[in-house]
Formats: C-alpha cells, sequence, structure tokens
C-alpha cells in the first residue's frame, strides 16, 4: 500500500503550505507597508507578482495536503467518496485554496497596485481557515481567544518571514546610487512589531497546548516546540545583525551590503526550517491531551547517558542492534568530517581538505542501513508494502551524502569551477536536517516512539545550524567567513558525538 508513503508526504505538502502562507503574508505587508508608501514603484510590481504566484501555490499545496486524509477515509474507514469529500476539515480546506485563487487572481489586477492593502481580506479568510483545521478548533474552553492568538501568531511570524525574501529582492533591485538602508530600517520596525506578537501569541498557545514542564520535554509536541524555540532564536541573532547592518550602511556605503544580504538568506533558510517544525507541530496531538503518554525525564536520561559505541556487528542482529550499530558508524563518519574541516580551518592541515571523500562511506551506509529492505531483505529497495516512510528516509540520508561528497571534494581540490557546485553542501546540510526534524519510526507505542526519535531533533538542528554556518561562510563578508568557519564544523562535530551515543534500549 502507498498509504505509509502519503502520510509522509502530507507532512511535506503542509510544509509547502506554510511556506506559500508566509511568502503571500510577508509579500502583501511588504507592498502595503514598504514599498508602496516608499513610491518603489518598480519593486512594488515585482513584490505582486511573487505574490500572485504564491497564491497558486497555496491553493495546489492545499489540494495535495486534502488528499492523503481522504483517501483514507475512503480506504481505511470505508466512507463514501462524496461523504469524505463532505468532511469539516475538506470544508475549510477548500475555504483556503479558494483564498489561494482570490490572492493570485487580485494580486494581478490594477487594484492592488493603487491598494494592496486590500489583499488582506483573502488573507484573514485564509488564517481563519488555518484556525479550524488546527489544534485550536478542538478545544472547547477559550475557543475564540485562542483563534485570535493562532491568526496573530501566524500573521505576525509570516509578516517576519515571509517579508524576507521581499527584503533580499529589494536589495538586489535598488540601484548602485541608492542606498537599501533606510528600506532595511524600516522592514526592521516591522520586524521588531512582528516578533513581538510572535511571542505573546506563541506563548500563550504554548500555556494552553502543553500546560506544564512534562509537557514541554516528554513528548514529541514539546520536543519539537523547543527546537523551533532554538531556531527562532538564531533568527533574531540574524535579524539584530540586519538591523545593525542596515544602520551601517546608511552610515558607511554599500560595503555592509554582503552581511545584509548573507544574513537575510540566512534567515530564509532557518525560516523554512521553522515551517517545517510548525507542520509536524501541527501533525502531533498537544501534551495536554496525552498525559499518559508523556516521557520522564529519568527515562529520557537512561536513553542518552553516554555509552561505548557500537561499531561492529553484534553477534545477535535483530533490528534494534542493526540500527544502533549503524547510527553509530555514521556518527564516527561525521565526527571526522567535523574534525577535518576544523582542522582545515586552522591553516595549519592543508592536507584536511580532502574531508568531503569521508561522506563516500555513506554509499555503503545505504546499502546496509535496513536489514529487511534490498539488497539485504526480502523487501524492496523503498522498503515493504510499496514503500515505507523510514526505508525512504534513511535511504535519502545515506545516498545524498555520498553524491554531495564528491562534489564537494571536487570544488575544494579545484576540480569543479561551476558557480552553483560550492553551494550543494551547505543546502545538504540544511535540508538533510530538516528532514530529520521529521524523520518518523513505524512504532505503535508513543512514548517508545518518541524515546527513539527525540535524539532526531537536535541532529537535525545542528545540522541545519552547519550548512547555513557553512553559507555564511560562502557568501559573507571577511568577518561573518572567519567565524562562520569555525562554527559550522563544531555543528557537524555535536551531530556526529549524538549519532556515537545512539541506541534504542
Amino acid at each position: 500500500m502507498f498509504f505509509p508513503v502519503l502520510d509522509f508526504l502530507a507532512s511535506v505538502f503542509d510544509a509547502v503550505f506554510l511556506i506559500a502562507q508566509a511568502w503571500i503574508i510577508g509579500g502583501v505587508v511588504f507592498a502595503a507597508f514598504l514599498a508602496a508608501p516608499m513610491g518603489e514603484s518598480h519593486i512594488l510590481r515585482r513584490t505582486l507578482r511573487w505574490v500572485s504566484t504564491g497564491g497558486m501555490i497555496l491553493a495546489l499545496s492545499v489540494a495535495l495536503t486534502t488528499a492523503p486524509p481522504v483517501l483514507a477515509l475512503v480506504d481505511h474507514i470505508g466512507l463514501d467518496l462524496r461523504d469524505a469529500l463532505g468532511a469539516e476539515f475538506v470544508m475549510w480546506h477548500g475555504v483556503a485554496a479558494l483564498s489561494g485563487i482570490a490572492i493570485f487572481l487580485l494580486a494581478r489586477s490594477p487594484v492592488a497596485a493603487r491598494r494592496p492593502v486590500l489583499l488582506l481580506l483573502p488573507i484573514l479568510l485564509l488564517l481563519l481557515a488555518g484556525v479550524m483545521t488546527s489544534h485550536v478548533a478542538s478545544r472547547v474552553e477559550g475557543r475564540f481567544v485562542l483563534g485570535v492568538s493562532q491568526m496573530t501568531h501566524v500573521m505576525a511570524a509570516s509578516a517576519w518571514v515571509g517579508g524576507i525574501p521581499y527584503l533580499l529582492m529589494a536589495i538586489v533591485e535598488s540601484p548602485r546610487a541608492r542606498s537599501p538602508g533606510p528600506l532595511t530600517r524600516r522592514f526592521s520596525s516591522i520586524a521588531m512589531v512582528g516578533v513581538a506578537l510572535l511571542s505573546v501569541s506563541g506563548a500563550h498557545l504554548a500555556m494552553t497546548h502543553i500546560s506544564s514542564f512534562a509537557g514541554l520535554v516528554g513528548g514529541e509536541y514539546g520536543a519539537l516546540l523547543l527546537v523551533k524555540i532554538a531556531m527562532f532564536g538564531c533568527m533574531l541573532t540574524l535579524g539584530l545583525g540586519n538591523f545593525l547592518a542596515g544602520r551601517s550602511m546608511e552610515a558607511n556605503g554599500p560595503p555592509s551590503v554582503a552581511r545584509l544580504r548573507s544574513f537575510a538568506e540566512t534567515e530564509v533558510g532557518i525560516a523554512g526550517a521553522v515551517l517545517l517544525v510548525a507542520a509536524s507541530l501541527g501533525a502531533q496531538p498537544p501534551p495536554v491531551d496525552i498525559l499518559g503518554d508523556l516521557v520522564s525525564p529519568a527515562e529520557m536520561w537512561q536513553r542518552v547517558s553516554p555509552a561505548w559505541p557500537m561499531l561492529i556487528d553484534p553477534p545477535v542482529a535483530t533490528d534494534t542492534s542493526w540500527s544502533e550499530v549503524n547510527h553509530n558508524v555514521s556518527g564516527l563518519f561525521v565526527f571526522a568530517v567535523g574534525l577535518l574541516a576544523l582542522l582545515h580551518h586552522t591553516g595549519r592541515a592543508r592536507w584536511a581538505r580532502h574531508w568531503p571523500l569521508i561522506f563516500v562511506l555513506f554509499g555503503w551506509m545505504a546499502i546496509r542501513t535496513d536489514s529487511e529492505a534490498w539488497p539485504l531483505g526480502a523487501c524492496s529497495f523503498l522498503g515493504c508494502d510499496g514503500g515505507d516512510p523510514e526505508v525512504i528516509q534513511h535511504r535519502l540520508l545515506t545516498i545524498l551524502p555520498a553524491i554531495f561528497g564528491v562534489v564537494e571534494w571536487r570544488v575544494r581540490t579545484g576540480r569543479l569551477h561551476h558557480p552553483a557546485a560550492k553551494y550543494m553542501f551547505p543546502l545538504l546540510c540544511a535540508v538533510g536536517g530538516a528532514m530529520l526534524l521529521t524523520h518518523t519510526h513505524q512504532i505503535g507505542d508513543a512514548r517508545q516512539r518518541f524515546l527513539v526519535e527525540f535524539t532526531h531533533l537536535p541532529m537535525g538542528l545542528f545540522g541545519i545550524l552547519a550548512g547555513w554556518g557553512r553559507w555564511l561562510e560562502l557568501r559573507g563578508d571577511p568577518q561573518v567567513k572567519r567565524w562562520a568557519g569555525w562554527f559550522w564544523p563544531v555543528c557537524l562535530i555535536m551531530v556526529g558525538l549524538i549519532l556515537l551515543d545512539y541506541r534504542e534500549h
């Protein structure tokens, strides 16, 4: 059956929806409160074109998000297709899709160019549809206030992170004779208001859905929220850097543009991971509803307390022992990569530039990563029953590093000169880290599943930081390049250490 794969893809479609939503809201706020008031007609027209495209992508993503649960209702429960399409969540998804189509059409009209603020009307309908398909709709008490908090949270977050690509576009489009500093300063003011509203509404939602410290640390919802907060802190730091770079640009001229651009690009990348986590949060039951399934800190410590890694096949090969060996060996590879990259950055070990070749060893891991799948088991290369999300993610997380390791080695040794090739490695780290944040295991017991999966979250976080740290090293000004060159190898070392200590018992 292909339903497990559809369930996995549903989280991806949810993330696409959230990205499109942020893209639209950020663009409308940018058009209505920055480009139009400042008389930037060329930037306004381009912003509205991007918003229009975002509206169509949003409508398509809603259709893709709705398909898996509808098919599940028909196949597993036996509902008639007409009854399944009449479900309340399908109706609200339809409202969201219609909002996207309305934004697509309205953003292309002359009316939007004269009054871009009118685009906020279909956005309000889109936000309402989001509330009615979220955890807020299932609450009995205080639903109205929670709904307002949810809409405020999404609007504030989208105005901030969704506006950054438009700021980048404006920086690139600004003539050399005119500094983008004033535009940057005004965007920073809007972003600060967004951050304040985001923090207050987020705190209210968290206290309602989590309600206790045990709920924060003892389940997947709380763990994902902690990762989201950590990335939120990284984005705030980069946002502060943008604010300071904008002020410096007004005082000192163009030299600060490189820092501003690299920080904004990195903010966009981390924001994408934040939205992916937000999509995963929407699929998890709030801790307040599953108090009996929460894991205690003692159980978590027992799982992560330091232990000697298993680097050879165990005498008795079980699914658990096989998985532990694979993770530990992978940790040895990643730890070696980070250490050699750090040595190379010192400038005293030129031979260490060959560190990307270690990633080629992951090609061997792709063969042995899942004992039940081809070539070691009876199932297909992608797992049993037409495809297993866990097996698919394992394959991707081992094959991709091997491919891009060769690319990065050719770049570092001067054998490959294509300008885009040097960005493949940081993007691989960032995408791989994001995949770990949504990595799932097919374990029926919620407590045991969380004990297996919670170690993936810090690995995913460090992977994302490693990727965007390397991006800053490639794209930043000389001062940023120096500290970023020390930062991202340390993140890889942390991933390696977590993998070396990984176990499932």
